[in-house]
């Protein structure tokens, strides 16, 4: 059955997931913020004017075929691996100066950013920075 947002994410400038409308889909739209999010289970986090704060929550309440949208600004310092074994959509809001506004940095050594075990995994308008820890790099590793 298709979900219908009849304003879509409702972003004017952007990537075009968030920009469209009406926006189509199959599963359910997620929203994450971590100025203003609290994480819990389903249903937190179906509403933008109620957001999770944490890409692991989102995650873990998201089915297959679920678009995550962060909202501008969020940003968020990983200490372990986020991996994504469904098929998701992770979409960030918002740009300043031509780059992504959400952000995900990597504290920790030698190890990965993203894993994506999942099919259709989708990472759009995302920024993904360089790691806090000295001598490592920010990495996405794709096994599905």
């Amino acid at each position: 059955m298709a979900n219908v947002l009849s304003n879509g994410i409702g972003e004017s400038a952007g990537d075009l997931l968030a920009t469209c409308s009406p926006l189509i889909h199959s599963g359910t739209v997620w929203w994450v913020d971590s100025a203003t999010g609290t994480d819990g289970a389903s249903p937190s986090g179906r509403s933008a004017s109620a957001p999770l704060a944490t890409l692991a929550q989102a995650v873990t309440n998201a089915s297959s075929h679920d678009i995550i949208v962060f909202k501008s600004g969020h940003t968020q310092t990983l200490t372990a691996a986020q991996t994504l074994s469904k098929s998701l959509t992770l979409v960030g809001l918002g740009s300043s100066g031509g780059l992504p506004t959400v952000k995900f940095t990597n504290n920790q050594a030698a190890a990965n950013l993203f894993t994506i075990s999942g099919a259709d995994v989708q990472l759009r308008n995302i920024w993904i920075e360089e790691n806090a820890q000295a001598c490592a790099t920010a990495r996405v590793t794709v096994t599905g």
